[in-house]
């Protein structure tokens, strides 16, 4: 909520401090909490989840000083009775995104699980993959299409992982910029006041697509052809989210953009 605010009132870069900062935040402190790095507790599996908390604390804490300080636009009020139209607004467009990422953190287990048929190495590299892809995509994809080796050895890659990852990493980051249209589509039919086709979006890459052709894929017996579902989904919900912005654009702005003057 914090970090849409800016973007609503046009101060798109200080949504994008925030969001960053976490997610370089949490990179950071990955491969401490998770080895045990710099005095730091060795937790393992556990570190990780520190890590996204710690993260995902930090940028809700900057995206709220933020808009206190810097958008003059929006006033924050914090009441224990706020009317009901309000609450019935938020359930509404909030709703299904809140079940998006319940449905996120699940997709997630089920393409590992897929993975992991294969080898534990494989979920690794998946993971290391979808840590730096709360980056900006345009310019981490760059960087690692050119740089895979360096990213993989910040989360402690042992050789057998490096020699898998390389290659896939380079592939995963080339669709950075169809999850980039994804996004820009789906924040924009949701601020349309359309959150349920906005969420459609998602799902129809992470379970129309992206785990049943891993599955299917799997079925072959070679973790190189699983590894194609990932751009196979992102083709696909790119496309749903273009159509079903330009049907939203046809039918709600588009009469209002010709009627203004000129």
């Amino acid at each position: 909520m914090l970090e849409r605010m800016p973007i609503a009132t046009g101060k798109t870069l200080y949504s994008m401090i925030s969001q960053a900062t976490g997610a370089i935040l949490n990179l950071i402190l990955d491969p401490i909490l998770i080895f045990g790095y710099f005095g730091a507790p060795k937790l393992g599996i556990s570190g990780a989840a520190l890590a996204t908390v710690i993260g995902q604390f930090a940028a809700a804490c900057i995206a709220l000083a933020l808009n206190l300080t810097k958008n003059k636009k929006v006033r924050l009020r914090f009441t224990l009775r706020p009317p009901l139209y309000a609450v019935r607004q938020v359930l509404h467009l909030g709703l299904p995104t809140t079940v998006l990422f319940a449905l996120n953190s699940f997709m997630m287990i089920s393409y590992n699980a897929v993975l992991n048929r294969f080898s534990s190495t494989a979920v690794a590299v998946f993971g290391a993959c979808s840590r730096v892809t709360g980056f900006f995509y345009a310019v981490v994809g760059a960087l690692c299409v050119g740089f895979p080796e360096m990213f993989l050895r910040m989360f402690n890659a042992t050789e057998d992982m490096i020699a898998i990852g390389v290659w896939r990493m380079r592939m995963l980051s080339c669709c950075y910029l169809l999850c980039g249209v994804r996004n820009m589509s789906t924040a924009i039919i949701q601020s349309l006041g359309h959150s349920v086709p906005s969420m459609a979006v998602d799902l129809s890459r992470n379970y129309a697509v992206l785990i049943p052709f891993a599955w299917l894929l799997s079925m072959t017996g070679s973790i190189d052809a699983v590894w194609v579902s990932v751009p196979t989904a992102d083709v696909v919900s790119a496309v749903v989210g273009v159509l079903l912005m330009v049907r939203f654009y046809r039918k709600e702005i588009r009469g209002l953009v010709e009627t203004q003057p000129v």
